[in-house]
């Protein structure tokens, strides 16, 4: 009887770990990729009224489908004297091999630096 309840609860853990493992194995194909875009007040002229800035980000590792990407903003170098403080930071045209990073402002809204940082994650 002891032999048989041991039994029991080594099957019953064994199954357990093969559940586990599985989970593992689910994540293990997750990669998570970064970086940044930096634009500084000596680099070029302002954002000013509308105007934006578009950089092409290719992942040094493609992913199995297109990722989610999170953007923010880290720096921002903006006159607000005169004006409120209106800009977009945003991923466009999102593929499993990149995307294209997005900064704009809109109305009269004058940026003279920023950092736009990302985040991809997905499967590989």
């Amino acid at each position: 009887m002891v032999d048989q309840q041991n039994s029991a609860d080594v099957l019953k853990i064994i199954g357990q770990i093969s559940e586990l493992t599985e989970k593992v194995d689910a994540l293990s194909d997750r990669q998570i990729l970064s970086g940044y875009q930096e634009v500084s007040a000596g680099d070029q002229r302002p954002l000013v009224k509308g105007a934006g800035d578009k950089y092409p980000i290719v992942f040094n590792m493609p992913f199995k489908k297109k990722p989610k990407i999170i953007i923010g903003l880290s720096y921002l170098d903006a006159n607000t004297s005169k004006q409120d403080l209106r800009i977009v930071a945003k991923a466009d045209q999102i593929t499993a091999d990149g995307f294209n990073l997005i900064v704009k402002t809109f109305k009269d809204t004058e940026i003279w630096g920023y950092r736009a940082e990302w985040l991809a994650h997905g499967s590989l």
